[in-house]
């Protein structure tokens, strides 16, 4: 498996939380990403306590204007995202000197201390030669000034050695950029085309399994799903939505294996195909919101009208 390093930049500047009108949703978005990298198997997210703090001062501004955007304070819920997705603290290395590489300039502009993209640098470079491990910088509404799309390249500066070293670090700043990045750099996912326990119509169907929709020609649009399903760190398998049959898919994960493979059904009843209401209970709330919020964000919901 890979492990795919998330460090997130909260934004500390006020220009990043634009007007007013526009909290709400900022908010909005900055909770929806941390859960995104919650529903992700083989994600590691970090976090700076100094950047996090200076950004929660900022929201505590914005509750005591225009009041909480929800039930739960700010700081609260992010505290909660936060220990949801198994965040940890990372903390700065001052041993050496890292600078951000802007290659339309070519100049080195040297980052401050204490700041996330330094801790990530360091942590990055400890394991460059390891393939396994991925690494992002999740920019959060631009707060980071860097105008490249996709890459930011980071020197660390020994001072004493001749040849300072390199290292090119992935970057993104939003959810369909951070869904693109994992999307690339997790394990490959692979469907077990030889299971047939779910298919109605096979001999091999075990009676009162919920059933793969379209059968054994339902097989590759369950492969094209898995690779888009989500899930939390304490459940194996993977879920999402089959807009084509207006129900949810369950992917069951077939014990540790090399291929990573799983297979799929419906949370439909047999037979009549009705969703089965009482399985898709299972389904944790953060997986719904993350699933829910990719499809409105592509409109489909309002176009299909999926009943959550």
């Amino acid at each position: 498996m890979n492990t795919l390093n998330i460090y997130i930049h909260f934004p500390v500047n006020d220009k990043s939380f634009g007007e007013p009108t526009e909290w709400e949703a900022i908010w909005a978005e900055i909770s929806i990403l941390i859960q995104r990298i919650a529903c992700e198997k083989e994600t590691q997210l970090y976090y700076h306590e100094q950047n996090k703090a200076a950004s929660i001062e900022i929201l505590k501004v914005m509750e005591a204007l225009e009041g909480q955007f929800g039930t739960i304070d700010c700081e609260t819920l992010l505290n909660m995202l936060l220990e949801a997705a198994k965040a940890e603290p990372c903390e700065a290395i001052f041993e050496d000197f890292h600078g951000v590489w802007d290659l339309d300039s070519q100049q080195m502009k040297y980052l401050e201390a204490n700041t996330v993209l330094n801790a990530m640098a360091q942590h990055a470079l400890n394991k460059k030669s390891i393939e396994s491990e991925q690494f992002l910088f999740l920019n959060l509404r631009r707060d980071f000034e860097w105008h490249r799309a996709n890459m930011i390249s980071i020197f660390q500066d020994h001072r004493n050695q001749a040849i300072p070293t390199l290292v090119h670090l992935s970057y993104c700043i939003d959810f369909q950029s951070l869904e693109d990045w994992i999307a690339k750099n997790r394990f490959p996912r692979n469907y077990n085309l030889d299971d047939f326990r779910h298919i109605e119509t096979h001999p091999n169907y075990r009676k009162d399994k919920s059933p793969l929709l379209g059968g054994i020609a339902g097989q590759p649009r369950a492969a094209e799903l898995l690779q888009t399903a989500i899930g939390v760190k304490n459940i194996k398998d993977l879920m999402n939505i089959d807009m084509k049959h207006q129900c949810y898919i369950w992917f069951e994960y077939e014990n540790d294996n090399p291929q990573n493979r799983y297979h799929g059904y419906h949370l439909v009843k047999p037979q009549s195909h009705q969703r089965d209401t009482a399985a898709e209970k299972k389904i944790p709330e953060t997986v719904k919101d993350v699933l829910k919020y990719r499809l409105e964000s592509k409109s489909q919901p309002i176009e299909l009208g999926f009943k959550w």
